[in-house]
């Protein structure tokens, strides 16, 4: 669990060290790679399938809208328990997507489960 920070200069430390290198490095410890629970996935999703036309967005290469979707997403995780910092939920959506992507493609003639294929589409698919 998280400290609170009651002096100023701890807050304002902790507050630089999170800009620099994102709230997971100052909660989980620089470089430990931190894998993501089903709750913390889900809650992803909930919260991109909220914001679909957001992430639509994101191909367009609109970095006010990327940095502004990564940080929300963060701090709606963060709020619930979950410490990823925007980074790590724009890596965790690419990963997702990229996997979604392959495993469709090696399905056209054999079905096969793909993983998160609902929530996928609920975020890309036009509807």
């Amino acid at each position: 669990m998280v400290k609170s920070c009651n002096n100023p200069i701890q807050v304002r430390y902790k507050t630089e060290i999170e800009e620099i290198l994102g709230r997971s490095h100052y909660y989980s410890g620089i470089n430990k790679y931190r894998r993501w629970d089903d709750g913390a996935i889900k809650l992803l999703f909930l919260f991109l399938i909220d914001r679909k036309d957001a992430v639509r967005l994101l191909s367009t290469n609109r970095g006010d809208i990327k940095l502004k979707l990564w940080s929300e997403a963060s701090d709606m995780l963060l709020s619930s328990g979950h410490h990823y910092s925007p980074q790590e939920c724009m890596i965790k959506w690419k990963n997702i997507k990229k996997n979604y992507k392959d495993d469709m493609d090696k399905s056209r003639n054999n079905p096969i489960q793909v993983r998160y294929k609902t929530e996928v589409e609920k975020i890309l698919v036009r509807k």
